[in-house]
């Protein structure tokens, strides 16, 4: 049966959750946008957005709008999560305009339409009619694109092969560049209101740290690890549904990890221990953490530049700051592991399997922590840095996968755990040391302290690749 788009969608968030007069609404968005705005941002294409009320959350899902600003778009494709309409489906709506005081957004019925064959997606009008989830992306998207036509896609309670069927249609619907992808959800609803109160000291320290390590698995874009993470805390994650079918669709278009813009929560804005829900702005996009490193040449010679200096200024007993002209790819937030050779041998390596502070900074902590602080070796000498070898792995997110099987020899590096113990191999282990896949688990599970087979039964592997920058000897003066 053909379904007949027609009609508006109401503002029905208008004077309840954002100003109804279009003078203020108009201005408080751009408010929004302009302090979110960054000069050195790179293109993405996706984001996660908040939908709260704009006093508590606009200034958050600005930081996330305010990346899309710009960008090349043909349509955009909205996920959002069903508070109000209990069903086991994604719905289009029926509407073929929503309504916001800023101007109509056009829906993509065509595109609408499409989706419909397939037995995942529905249109029922009560779902759209109102949710907020969706109604509050609306004034933003009127704001940056007036005229591009949205798929406004409600999410239901959705099961694992639910998400996994979506994802697969939207996936193959959606494969252009030109097409941006939102995710509306807010993070933790701590209180007894949402029924969730699992600590009740150092709630808004607690509530971030478990709002934290949920946003990690997003970043990595590891749904299956978001999945567990729900599953295990618990955690009151509205948009749970969106998100897990955002993180599959990107990591099948080939975007590789995630950037978090800000965090904020009702609950540190009031000063309420009883009652508060999180915010977080997210952004995706190739360019954000590219899967081979994606620093240039000029951004290598200067990540080794920081490295050596940082070392001899160490040596030396003297201070050490980042210099002013660090460039982009460095600024960015990453994870790095340095490593020091000596006539071949290993002589250090420290390094983060996810992202805590700048590339930079990571690069001059861990450079020091190789060439001091490993625990294996002695400090290092000034005679021997003269002769050392070093090296910088720039690393993508971590990626969970199903099992070893999908593990590249010499392209994936290798996170192993098992119960409370685990080890990881940088991705050139194994080429130096010409392992296959099997004897480099092998050796793998023995750094773990497992047995050499524990690897073929109840462990969990991570992937990730790295960009190998490599450098004998360096001008330090």
């Amino acid at each position: 049966m053909n379904t007949r788009f027609a009609g508006t969608r109401d503002a029905v968030e208008s004077g309840r959750f954002y100003p109804g007069s279009p003078e203020r609404l108009g201005a408080q968005v751009a408010g929004f946008l302009a302090d979110g705005a960054s000069p050195h941002a790179a293109p993405v294409r996706a984001v996660v957005a908040p939908h709260a009320g704009y006093t508590y959350s606009g200034s958050t899902a600005g930081l996330a709008y305010a990346r899309l600003a710009g960008a090349s778009c043909a349509r955009i494709v909205l996920l959002a999560p069903s508070h109000y309409v209990p069903f086991a489906a994604i719905s289009t709506g029926t509407y073929a305009t929503l309504a916001t005081p800023l101007g109509d957004v056009p829906v993509d019925t065509a595109a609408c339409a499409r989706l419909l064959a397939d037995p995942c997606f529905v249109a029922r009008t009560d779902t759209h009619a109102d949710e907020h989830a969706c109604g509050n992306q609306l004034p933003f998207l009127a704001a940056l694109f007036p005229q591009v036509p949205v798929v406004p896609l409600v999410c239901g309670q959705l099961d694992d092969a639910a998400i996994g069927q979506a994802t697969e249609r939207l996936a193959q619907a959606f494969p252009e560049a030109t097409t941006l992808w939102v995710a509306s959800s807010d993070f933790t609803h701590f209180g007894a209101d949402f029924g969730f109160v699992p600590f009740r000291d150092h709630v808004h320290e607690r509530i971030e740290e478990l709002d934290q390590e949920g946003i990690g698995r997003i970043l990595a874009l590891d749904d299956a690890g978001f999945a567990d993470f729900l599953a295990t805390t618990g955690a009151t994650i509205c948009g749970a549904e969106p998100i897990r079918i955002l993180l599959r669709v990107l990591r099948q278009l080939g975007v590789c990890g995630g950037e978090l813009l800000g965090y904020t929560s009702s609950g540190r804005m009031t000063g309420d221990e009883r009652h508060s829900v999180s915010y977080a702005a997210i952004a995706f996009g190739e360019a954000l953490v590219p899967e081979t490193g994606g620093l240039s040449a000029e951004e290598g010679d200067m990540a080794l530049h920081l490295a050596r200096r940082a070392i001899a200024a160490d040596l030396a007993k003297q201070g050490f700051s980042l210099p002013a002209d660090v460039p982009p790819g460095l600024r960015r937030p990453g994870a790095c592991f340095v490593t020091l050779t000596l006539d071949g041998q290993l002589r250090g390596c420290i390094g983060d399997l996810e992202a805590t502070d700048s590339l930079a900074d990571g690069i001059v902590r861990n450079a020091r922590s190789a060439a001091f602080e490993d625990w294996r070796f002695q400090p290092l000498t000034a005679e021997e840095f003269a002769r050392a070898t070093l090296e910088i792995s720039v690393l993508s997110p971590l990626r969970r996968i199903a099992g070893p099987d999908e593990i590249v020899v010499g392209t994936h590096g290798i996170l192993v755990e098992k119960g409370r113990r685990s080890a990881v191999f940088l991705p050139q282990v194994a080429t130096e040391c010409g392992w296959d896949r099997r004897t480099t688990l092998e050796h793998l599970c023995r750094k773990a302290g497992l047995p050499a087979d524990a690897w073929q039964r109840g462990c969990t592997f991570k992937v990730f690749t790295a960009q190998e920058i490599v450098d004998d000897v360096d001008d330090v003066d």
